[in-house]
């Protein structure tokens, strides 16, 4: 996957996270907590664009926002390998801890190396 790529996603997540929090925000039909529910998702969809778009300039970190991006990612992983650019390292600290562990492993057993949070990957040599 290539940085436009991801970030035309980021930009997607972000679009329907604003749609969704733009309809329901004064919905009285709605609990207080469901109404949360889609204001932390929008909220989480701005910050997440953010970061990828300020990584992404760098070219050099790519971000996986929740879990179902990092699965997004493993399945992806071979055109990842082969179109990822200037891309060298991951930062996977945009997701729950659980779902931290899943990919950290799932990373180091491809050889990635954690630098020193445990939080941003090298990207193994093509």
């Amino acid at each position: 996957m290539d940085p436009a790529t991801l970030l035309r996603r980021k930009f997607d997540a972000y679009r329907m996270a604003q749609d969704a929090w733009t309809q329901n925000q004064f919905n009285i039909e709605l609990t207080k907590q469901e109404r949360q529910e889609y204001h932390d998702s929008y909220m989480t969809a701005i910050t997440n664009l953010n970061l990828s778009m300020q990584l992404i300039r760098q070219e050099e970190l790519l971000v996986l926002g929740s879990i179902t991006e990092a699965r997004a990612f493993v399945g992806l992983w071979p055109q990842f390998l082969a179109n990822r650019g200037n891309l060298n390292r991951v930062h996977i600290g945009n997701m729950s801890t659980g779902s931290r562990a899943v990919v950290r492993r799932w990373l180091e057993d491809r050889g990635f190396i954690p630098e020193q949070t445990n939080l941003v990957f090298l990207v193994p040599a093509k």
